[in-house]
């Protein structure tokens, strides 16, 4: 999987037994982020760093071991993606959206996951795992960031 940060329009997360996703949408006339979605968070505000990351991150989304070729709907549930602990969906410039599930973790730091339900199934490494998992709208003022330029 690989995504052109600068084609990026929109970041949404979804943690398992969040009711709704953070999300972050890209306005390129202000060439700034602002929060869409706060995901359960009070108050919250883009974490340009951490979005910058992610985004990174996808340039490839790279695999430490592939499992499976072509997922059917059990070996989904085998490795935690029928329900996944994590998604994350990437909008780009167009409307197309690339969906990362996050399934159960194989070893310390390290989950299985998919591009949507019907693609190959992968190990990501502990480092992308980390990424992945970093939080794109945080809490508090003190924190805010999302003035800042990040292409």
């Amino acid at each position: 999987v690989s995504i052109d940060p600068s084609a990026v329009r929109r970041v949404a997360v979804w943690k398992a037994g969040h009711e709704k996703p953070a999300s972050v949408v890209y306005d390129a006339g202000r060439n700034s982020w602002s929060v869409e979605s706060l995901g359960g968070i009070d108050g919250g505000v883009v974490d340009v760093d951490a979005v910058k990351k992610l985004l990174e991150a996808f340039k490839p989304l790279s695999a430490e071991k592939i499992v499976s070729l072509k997922a059917d709907a059990q070996e989904l549930k085998l490795y935690g993606l029928a329900s996944p602990r994590m998604t994350v969906a990437i909008d780009v410039q167009g409307g197309e959206r690339t969906n990362i599930l996050l399934g159960d973790t194989v070893v310390e730091g390290r989950s299985f996951a998919s591009k949507g339900v019907a693609d190959a199934i992968f190990v990501l490494s502990p480092e992308t795992e980390s990424v992945l998992f970093t939080p794109i709208v945080v809490s508090g003022a003190e924190n805010r960031k999302d003035k800042d330029e990040i292409r």
